[in-house]
């Protein structure tokens, strides 16, 4: 019985600490083999009260993996080993009082880490923030965190 209270005791102490890395880390939608974080310490104002910028972090598993590993073989033709793929950050920049935002740079990383690809969108059209979308939640959400 002392035995199992240590252990409760042990993973009590335990999971806030593990907690504790990824806690720059905003859910903003996930699916079953899909997920979209908000790196939270990343939003910044870059001409306050226009725009701001921030990083979103998009992570892959299953079917969706596959479809991002073919995308990379089709579009990145000088990656090495697209089959590494791990996950990808993306930096947009929003017009908060245009209600929009855009793609700037999109970095691939493979499992140990390392940058795949690092591309950077200067041309990028703007794209409305439309309802009840992945934009609107991490548009609201990078809004609250600029006050």
């Amino acid at each position: 019985m002392k035995w199992l209270l240590k252990c409760v005791v042990l993973l009590m102490l335990i999971i806030p600490i593990a907690g504790c890395n990824n806690s720059r880390f905003t859910d903003i939608g996930s699916t079953s083999d899909e997920s979209c974080l908000l790196d939270t310490e990343s939003v910044h104002w870059i001409q306050k009260g226009q725009f701001a910028e921030y990083w979103a972090k998009f992570e892959y598993s299953g079917d969706a993996r596959k479809v991002e590993i073919n995308a990379i073989k089709k579009y990145y033709i000088n990656i090495p080993n697209p089959d590494d793929f791990d996950y990808k950050m993306i930096r947009y920049v929003v017009d908060v009082p245009g209600h929009r935002d855009k793609i700037v740079e999109i970095l691939t990383y493979d499992k140990k880490g390392n940058v795949m690809n690092d591309a950077h969108l200067d041309n990028e059209p703007w794209d409305s923030i439309v309802p009840e979308t992945f934009g609107e939640t991490t548009y609201n959400k990078v809004t609250q965190l600029l006050k």
